[in-house]
């Protein structure tokens, strides 16, 4: 199977999420990376994933956000603190944002 690789699909969260601002619900950061990347994912990221529906890049996406959440470029969703479902740049999230605006 021929996906969009992980790093290819954190740069273009990241970009997405600076361009809606930092922060955004998560249904509004992937509509924004369909508009924005669709004619560079791949036929098979078009796939549905099988356990729910989504696309493989929508997928796959997500799985990078805990990725990035875990490495301190993303906010985590801490209950009573922060809004379910949205996804928001730190600082350190807007520097490597930046960085991969210029790369894609």
């Amino acid at each position: 199977m021929d996906l969009t690789p992980q790093i290819t699909l954190r740069n273009y969260l990241l970009v997405a999420l600076l361009e809606l601002g930092g922060t955004a619900h998560k249904q509004r950061v992937l509509k924004h990376m369909n508009e924005r990347f669709a004619n560079r994912f791949t036929t098979d990221d078009w796939l549905p994933q099988d356990s729910n529906g989504e696309t493989k890049w929508e997928n796959q996406t997500a799985w990078e956000r805990n990725t990035m959440v875990a490495e301190g470029l993303l906010q985590p969703y801490v209950r009573g603190v922060t809004t379910r479902g949205y996804w928001t740049l730190t600082d350190t999230g807007r520097r490597a944002a930046h960085t991969a605006k210029r790369r894609v």
